[in-house]
């Protein structure tokens, strides 16, 4: 089964919520996760999943790498590198 590719919109929104737990994946019962499921039309489980490869390109990740894509990889980026200007970002997204 083919799984669909996470649009760039929905990859800020999931990095924000990793930036909110300080880079930790909360569980896929966590409030967040279901809310952010509700919000990108994705399961709880899809959403951690996409959180834990979002972790895992962050610079400093030490651990073993998931299957992360070269897009997760670039918004994890911009998150690190310009924080302020990402926060923006996922502030348009919200509105």
């Amino acid at each position: 089964m083919k799984t669909e590719k996470w649009p760039v919109d929905q990859l800020f929104l999931a990095a924000d919520l990793l930036v909110e737990t300080d880079w930790k994946v909360p569980k896929a019962t966590d409030p967040r996760v279901a809310a952010l499921a509700a919000t990108v039309g994705r399961t709880a489980g899809a959403v951690r999943w996409k959180l834990a490869n979002l972790k895992t390109a962050h610079p400093q990740f030490l651990g073993i790498p998931t299957h992360h894509t070269n897009t997760d990889q670039a918004v994890v980026a911009v998150f690190y590198e310009d924080l302020a200007g990402a926060k923006e970002i996922v502030k348009a997204l919200k509105r």
